[in-house]
């Protein structure tokens, strides 16, 4: 049996907002590219938000990956470096950005869907049920994004780096990453990602890059344990990739409405967090003032847009 793990980001282009990296666990008896067989299609090709298309993300995510979750709050405590944001925020996540009290389902009643629909949605992507095992994710806000920003240089780069983090909080033997801007080299975000891990007999050995994909090797005592792979347009390669960038999009949707209802309790729509950086600052004044009404505390403008 090969178990990969395939990882997407969502959220690094906008303004406002977390970034989510998310990985998705396969167990397959063979190492088959089922891209060549099926019309794999990612986030970007089923969410174009309408309000069907919530529905289908959030239908996706409950039916695979709900593990339990009752509120936005649930979510976030399944975070891996949680407790790093934990540490920054003046407030607490459960008070804004996860909110304990945006319940799950937001746009579906789960109670409601034809099971029988199930290997539907995998077929789509090239995946049958038994070959999905878990999925992992890391919640960066915008403080913390920015930190990581500063420390390694571009955003392409703490991508990257937080990427790393997952796939080695993986029992995957193989990792396939979607690759960030036009890098070719991450050598350094995998070094640093190891000695945060502070596993010392873990080492790197790179295999190739390219523009098109580069590949390293962890090794623990001189033998390979792990292989990354950052491939360029791997959402649209993977199916594994591809449902990560589902499941990533949800999370981000709905923490974007925890944040929308912060201040707009009826809302159902998410704000995007795409758009001019003036119409975020409006929208950070009114969660600046509204959280000194509420908890007597000024948020900072990094909580909520990013400098960077």
């Amino acid at each position: 049996m090969i178990k990969k793990l395939g990882i997407d980001e969502n959220g690094l282009g906008p303004i406002m907002g977390p970034l989510i990296i998310t990985g998705v666990e396969t167990e397959t008896k063979n190492n088959q590219n089922k891209s060549t067989q099926y019309n794999i299609k990612d986030s970007k090709e089923i969410f174009k938000r309408k309000q069907e298309d919530f529905k289908t993300i959030e239908k996706i995510f409950l039916r695979y990956f709900k593990m339990d979750f009752k509120t936005v709050q649930d979510v976030f405590s399944k975070s891996i470096l949680k407790d790093e944001i934990e540490r920054i925020c003046p407030i607490g996540p459960d008070k804004i950005c996860f909110s304990d009290k945006v319940a799950l389902p937001v746009w579906i009643k789960e109670e409601n869907e034809n099971s029988s629909q199930k290997e539907i949605d995998l077929a789509q992507l090239g995946l049958c049920p038994d070959e999905i095992k878990r999925a992992l994710f890391i919640i960066v806000c915008p403080n913390l994004l920015s930190k990581y920003i500063e420390k390694l240089g571009s955003k392409f780069s703490a991508n990257s780096f937080f990427m790393v983090r997952l796939g080695l909080k993986s029992s995957a033997e193989e990792v396939i990453c979607g690759k960030s801007g036009y890098k070719k080299s991450y050598e350094r975000e995998i070094s640093l990602a190891i000695r945060d891990e502070g596993d010392k007999l873990l080492s790197l050995k790179i295999v190739r890059e390219s523009e098109e994909e580069s590949v390293y090797e962890i090794l623990n005592n001189d033998e390979t344990i792990k292989m990354f792979r950052f491939v360029k347009d791997a959402d649209r390669k993977f199916p594994e990739v591809a449902l990560a960038s589902i499941i990533g999009k949800y999370i981000r949707e709905i923490s974007m409405l925890s944040i929308t209802k912060f201040i707009e309790p009826s809302s159902q729509k998410p704000i995007s967090g795409y758009g001019r950086k003036n119409t975020f600052e409006e929208i950070s004044s009114k969660i600046i003032e509204k959280s000194k009404e509420e908890f007597s505390k000024e948020i900072p403008k990094i909580c909520i847009i990013r400098e960077r």
